[in-house]
């Protein structure tokens, strides 16, 4: 992605507005009007996409006169001048725009706001997460630690092969939920998929149920969160069940086998 990024942005400083001409090299000139090059998305840095008072978050893109445009839970857009803090929960989207260039696709990252509803809860996984991607058992779904795309890196992933996966919270006290977000990594090329559905139990009644969109043919390694949202509901135990795909899909080299699930974090509201 560095290495996408900064082609772009040199595609965009030597590019002459009045012919289009970009010098490839000394061995030819290739013909390009600026307004069909693509911009890239802008570059987003946070200390945290779980934050239990605020996340800062900066955004950067190296490209003179462009504009970084940005909105959080709405489609108003407005200017980006500088660092700036996100104190709720919700879904963070910017895109840049410049004069004589094609708008950047939208980047989109979700920022959930933790609390600590589940740190005295006791709290079970079943099947525990397979030997070689446990992590640190259930812990790790419980630490708001985000993990990064290198599944192998430390303890910040749980690795599953199973049909089923069931998590259990059991509250001190009668607690009211409304929102669990599961949170996933997706990367078909290490034959790790998403969850085909998530089911919540509230004190032993399904109160809410969904399928997920499944990893596509032909996707990029990427996280995944997926929240499972009810009507504010007051119970003292928990439980989410996580259905694995049976099988890889046909597209994929491993069709016919066990796909893997990867969970990093389970947050609850």
């Amino acid at each position: 992605m560095r290495w996408l990024t900064l082609v772009i942005i040199l595609i965009g400083f030597s590019c002459n507005k009045k012919t289009g001409k970009i010098a490839l090299g000394p061995d030819g000139v290739k013909y390009l009007k600026s307004q069909e090059v693509k911009l890239n998305h802008p570059i987003v840095i946070s200390d945290s996409t779980f934050f239990f008072a605020d996340a800062n978050v900066k955004m950067e893109f190296e490209l003179k006169d462009a504009e970084i445009l940005y909105s959080f839970n709405d489609d108003n857009y407005k200017s980006y001048s500088g660092k700036f803090s996100i104190t709720e929960s919700g879904t963070l989207h910017a895109k840049v725009t410049s004069k004589g260039f094609n708008d950047s696709d939208k980047v989109s990252i979700p920022f959930i706001k933790v609390n600590n509803l589940s740190v005295n809860a006791e709290k079970r996984i079943y099947p525990e997460p397979d030997s070689k991607y446990y992590g640190d058992g259930v812990r790790t779904l419980f630490d708001h630690q985000k993990g990064s795309k290198n599944f192998k890196d430390g303890n910040y992933w749980c690795g599953f092969q199973d049909r089923v996966i069931s998590i259990d919270i059991n509250f001190e006290k009668p607690t009211e939920l409304k929102t669990v977000h599961i949170s996933t990594l997706s990367d078909p090329g290490s034959w790790i998929f998403t969850p085909e559905k998530i089911s919540v139990l509230l004190d032993d009644q399904l109160i809410a149920a969904e399928s997920c969109k499944l990893t596509e043919e032909g996707e990029s390694s990427q996280f995944k969160i997926l929240p499972i949202s009810f009507q504010p509901t007051k119970g003292s135990s928990l439980q989410v069940i996580i259905e694995n795909m049976a099988e890889i899909p046909d597209w994929h080299p491993g069709t016919g086998t066990p796909p893997w699930l990867f969970i990093d974090e389970i947050i609850i509201e």
